[in-house]
């Protein structure tokens, strides 16, 4: 029976440590963001998501440099952000924050694990101190608590010197959007010498988002296409929610407007309806009014989509690039000059109809 009791007081200890340890983690990657003036984009943990909403009615709308998506600043888009809100999610055991695209650096990475772990030393040894000199239950839970303290430090240590050849050429590709102006070429590996390094799932299906990226940017259809093609490919079922519906919005705008297939583009909006409609960026608004235009031909809601799109333009969303921000506006100007000139043509022929005497003529 005492050792049953032990058992269960281990469980809860890992339970317990392993979720101080977690959001201790974040704790400190808060901290450090912080002095970088990064401010929190999302946060999650359990059951719930907190996160500020830059895209409701009025919501961190701005023209600065942050507006065209330049994160080269430590404080881009910092000013007028909305609160956070929190709603039901799938359950997470670790807490994950976000801040923004520029936090995703090797640096950052490297400092949080330094600071976490000169930090925790002392904690892992005053429990380890109290697991040797206590006895019972609490002997165990101390033992689960520093267990949990060592096994995240020592975990996080391990991916961070773990070789991955092809992660470090999706980070270096990643960084190079970053980097880049809209009118900049972006070179990529070939499809051959990318799968060369052996990718994971994840890290292959990021690289063809990118490549799916570039390809828009220069509006060559072979790259899309093939990208497209690579995407569908994938095991859909295996991949995270978010990845499913990253792929469902790029597949709906892409037989919309590329291939003219309203049937498939409606097969892959309604695959994830919900979310796409709820994507109020420019990114997610573009796609739809590109969807009601070319494969519904609705131009009033294609334009209710464009002008939602055109606005979020403006809002400081620091996760989003110069370069993304360059296609979304491009994209969104050329949708807008066609449907200008379709309304054009549609006032100009009621003129001439309305001119007319309605008389035969003798």
């Amino acid at each position: 029976m005492d050792m049953l009791l032990d058992c269960c007081i281990l469980l809860l200890g890992f339970f317990v440590g392993s979720i101080i340890a977690s959001l201790f983690y974040v704790l400190v990657a808060c901290l450090i963001a912080k002095t970088k003036g990064w401010p929190i984009r999302s946060f999650s943990f359990l059951f719930w998501k907190w996160e500020r909403d830059l895209y409701s009615e009025g919501a961190g709308a701005g023209t600065s440099d942050a507006a065209r998506g330049d994160v080269s600043g430590s404080k881009a888009g910092t000013a007028n952000l909305p609160p956070m809100k929190v709603r039901v999610t799938k359950f997470q055991f670790f807490a994950k924050v976000q801040f923004s695209l520029i936090a995703a650096d090797k640096k950052f990475n490297l400092t949080c694990h330094i600071v976490y772990t000169l930090v925790a030393l002392p904690i892992i040894a005053v429990f380890l101190y109290l697991h040797i000199k206590t006895s019972g239950p609490l002997e165990s839970f101390c033992e689960a608590i520093w267990l949990s303290f060592l096994a995240i430090a020592v975990s996080e240590w391990i991916v961070m010197a773990r070789k991955d050849p092809a992660k470090e050429k999706l980070l270096e590709i990643m960084q190079t959007i970053r980097d880049a102006s809209p009118e900049d070429h972006i070179s990529l590996p070939t499809m051959e010498e990318f799968e060369s390094l052996h990718p994971s799932l994840m890290i292959r299906v990021t690289f063809y988002f990118i490549g799916y990226l570039v390809g828009e940017q220069e509006n060559n259809f072979a790259k899309i296409q093939e990208m497209a093609d690579q995407l569908m490919k994938q095991n859909y079922s295996s991949l995270p929610s978010n990845t499913k519906i990253r792929i469902d919005s790029k597949m709906m705008s892409y037989f919309s407007f590329r291939m003219k297939d309203p049937e498939r583009a409606t097969f892959f909006y309604n695959r994830s309806k919900k979310d796409i409609d709820a994507d109020m960026d420019a990114n997610g608004r573009r796609r739809l009014a590109y969807y009601a235009y070319y494969a519904l031909g609705d131009a009033e809601m294609a334009r209710k989509y464009l002008d939602q799109g055109l606005e979020a333009l403006k809002v400081p969303d620091t996760l989003r690039t110069r370069y993304e921000n360059g296609l979304e506006e491009k994209m969104l100007k050329y949708l807008k000059s066609v449907l200008d000139q379709r309304d054009a043509e549609a006032s100009s022929k009621a003129s001439a109809g309305s001119s007319s005497t309605g008389f035969p003529e003798v």
